[in-house]
């Protein structure tokens, strides 16, 4: 089994959970193990596994939260609501992930809103949250900000160093080891297309921060992953 700490994660969550006011017990019983832990270490996991929530959070502290305290039309209030929402999905967006499956996102609300009903969070952050975790199912554009945020969150290993991308690259191949790989290499291809014609019209990275720190590097990384799995 995992240590807790060994990606900060337990602190992180413990940390999470006194931003939202609440004790990490449930009828006394810690249960950071089963509800983060055992999911995020499942053995098919190569990408969507603690460490791409680490990168998720990592990224969360560095630009969501610049973006959020330097937005003059949000007020305090609302910038709290934004980063616990956007903190909680994170948290959960990939928390169910089955290759095979087309519904991850869907099971992975459900965890969400009983992860919510256990520790009485509030239902509008709640809410909020499922909203977020359905967007990336299409990483379809919004005017709201958090909404922008949770693309570009998702989306930033695109953006990452070559070597970073490769490695994200090389994970998601092993989570789809049972696809033969004419077939991957084709499917594959045409979401790497969907995302470089994105950026090509200014629209994959949706908020200022991410798009200076991540675009030209994913255009590089898209444009070079495109033609290997053409080639």
């Amino acid at each position: 089994m995992l240590k807790l700490d060994q990606f900060g994660i337990a602190s992180r969550w413990h940390e999470f959970l006194g931003k939202l006011r609440v004790v990490p017990y449930v009828n006394g019983t810690e249960d950071f193990e089963s509800r983060i832990i055992a999911p995020y270490t499942e053995p098919h996991r190569a990408y969507h596994d603690l460490t791409h929530i680490e990168a998720c959070l990592n990224i969360f502290n560095e630009l969501a939260l610049k973006t959020i305290r330097t937005d003059t039309t949000l007020n305090i209030d609302e910038c709290y609501n934004i980063l616990h929402t956007l903190e909680l999905a994170i948290w959960f967006h990939d928390i169910v992930y089955d290759p095979q499956a087309s519904n991850n996102e869907e099971r992975s609300v459900d965890a969400l809103k009983q992860f919510c009903k256990d520790f009485e969070i509030n239902k509008n952050i709640m809410n909020d949250a499922e909203g977020l975790i359905m967007m990336t199912k299409s990483h379809n554009e919004s005017m709201m900000v958090h909404y922008k945020l949770m693309n570009d969150v998702d989306l930033s290993i695109l953006g990452e160093s070559p070597k970073a991308f490769w490695a994200y690259e090389h994970g998601i191949r092993k989570e789809y080891s049972f696809v033969p790989d004419d077939v991957y290499r084709v499917e594959r291809c045409k979401i790497m297309k969907h995302f470089a014609d994105k950026e090509k019209h200014g629209k994959l990275f949706q908020t200022e921060l991410f798009y200076e720190k991540f675009n030209n590097q994913a255009r590089e990384n898209l444009r070079h992953l495109i033609a290997y799995l053409e080639g």
